[in-house]
């Protein structure tokens, strides 16, 4: 875990069904003393031969979520 502009964010490194991994991030809301979700992202189109590179994605995931704002649906 760590913070970015205030938010705590986290990434995982899935394994993906054939070989290497996939990257997923969370936002968690900095208003809250409790870790509340703000926005899980998953990039499940690129495959990364390590878990590090996997990880390393789902926190710029993460930091572009927050730098771009969130989307509406």
């Amino acid at each position: 875990m760590e913070t970015y502009k205030n938010h705590p964010i986290y990434s995982s490194a899935v394994p993906a069904l054939s070989s290497g991994w996939y990257a997923q991030g969370v936002v968690f809301d900095p208003g809250t003393k409790m870790l509340t979700e703000l926005q899980r992202l998953e990039c499940t189109d690129t495959i990364f031969l390590t878990k590090e590179e996997a990880e390393a994605h789902g926190l710029m995931l993460c930091k572009s979520w927050i730098d771009n704002g969130p989307r509406e649906a």
